[in-house]
């Protein structure tokens, strides 16, 4: 039935790419994510800086992936609409890989400017990754600091002479002291039995290779708790393609922006999630917990070797978790040396720079 979908999706894509063929490119601005049903993260930073300082219309298009038949059908729904507006606007700033940019011909005037969800890169992503689609259809891609922009070039199919370093624009916010203190004062009164402990995220990321594809490893949520007897509160932030984990007494952050439940957080725990990037512009300790880290590696793939890589000490346990907040060891020399190569343009204006840059490459005018 999917297969049988996904055909019908191709079909009606190329013939009303077809149809659009006579339509006129307007000078406009759309914004697409499969993350969120409202604008999040880089984007939602660019689109408000847009809505401030340029005067053209901005066109929204956000939908979250799910599961099923009636899932899917919206996602054609949804696919229909990225083809009208791609087929009729000048600029197409976008946060994942697009379906409908790869299998149609972007007409003269129509610029496609990546601003990839993560910031950095640690596991592999993009053409890097077996896809259904091939990956096409960028001009150019926006990055967090130059250390990655080959490896970005060669995953979304772009010169890497396109690709230019911008920073985090979401982590725009860690340069306000209001934003930290607000963002602990809003979890502590939502969870109240937080304050006065050090606060412990953990923001897994998800497995598999779609939503079709997802799973996760599981992991004794029950036992991390035990970390509270050593006067810690655990919090949790699922990826956005994770299904719900209800466990009792654990603060669920998942709804928060991300920024914020980062912002709230004393440590984070984590196996191959790219938040690892913002969370060390806060100078915070972080450990690593990755039981299948082998598999992992097989299944995905890293772009550099992960124990070496990663800020802080890597275990694959729960047990190993709670002996590092015991000896309070997070390993502060690996926390340096990442943030001293990833670490670029955090001054508070990465959103700027990324709007100036797209504008720029889209030819668009204030």
């Amino acid at each position: 039935m999917m297969r049988l979908i996904k055909a019908c999706n191709y079909i009606v894509v190329k013939l009303l790419e077809l149809m659009l063929r006579p339509f006129k490119v307007k000078d406009r601005a759309v914004f697409v994510s499969y993350f969120s049903e409202h604008p999040e993260g880089n984007l939602k930073c660019m689109l408000e800086e847009m809505r401030r300082n340029y005067d053209i219309p901005l066109v929204t298009l956000f939908s979250s992936y799910g599961k099923g038949l009636a899932a899917k059908i919206k996602f054609v729904g949804h696919t229909l609409k990225e083809t009208y507006y791609y087929s009729t606007s000048r600029l197409i700033l976008l946060e994942g890989n697009s379906y409908v940019l790869s299998v149609i011909k972007k007409k003269k005037g129509v610029t496609a400017v990546q601003v990839w969800h993560a910031a950095g890169a640690f596991k592999k992503f993009g053409a890097d990754t077996d896809r259904f689609y091939a990956i096409s259809g960028i001009d150019a891609a926006l990055v967090s600091c130059p250390q990655v922009t080959k490896i970005y070039a060669q995953a979304l199919n772009v010169e890497e002479s396109r690709v230019f370093p911008v920073g985090i624009p979401r982590a725009d916010v860690f340069c306000e002291r209001e934003f930290l203190s607000r963002a602990r004062q809003q979890v502590e009164r939502r969870y109240p039995r937080l304050k006065g402990k050090k606060t412990v995220l953990y923001a897994p990321t998800f497995r598999g290779s779609g939503i079709d594809d997802i799973n996760r490893k599981e992991i004794d949520l029950e036992k991390l708790r035990q970390m509270e007897q050593e006067g810690y509160a655990l919090m949790m932030r699922r990826h956005p393609l994770m299904e719900r984990t209800d466990v009792k007494e654990i603060a669920d952050v998942s709804d928060m922006d991300l920024m914020e439940a980062l912002a709230a957080a004393d440590i984070l725990i984590t196996d191959y999630s790219s938040v690892i990037f913002e969370f060390s512009l806060l100078d915070r300790p972080m450990i690593f917990l990755a039981p299948d880290e082998g598999d992992y590696e097989k299944e995905r793939g890293f772009y550099f070797g992960y124990e070496g890589f990663v800020p802080g000490p890597v275990v694959h346990s729960e047990g190993e978790v709670l002996k590092c907040l015991k000896k309070d060891d997070f390993e502060p020399e690996k926390r340096k040396r990442f943030a001293e190569k990833f670490t670029y343009g955090f001054d508070g204006r990465a959103t700027e720079r990324a709007v100036e840059k797209a504008v720029e490459i889209g030819k668009i005018k204030k």
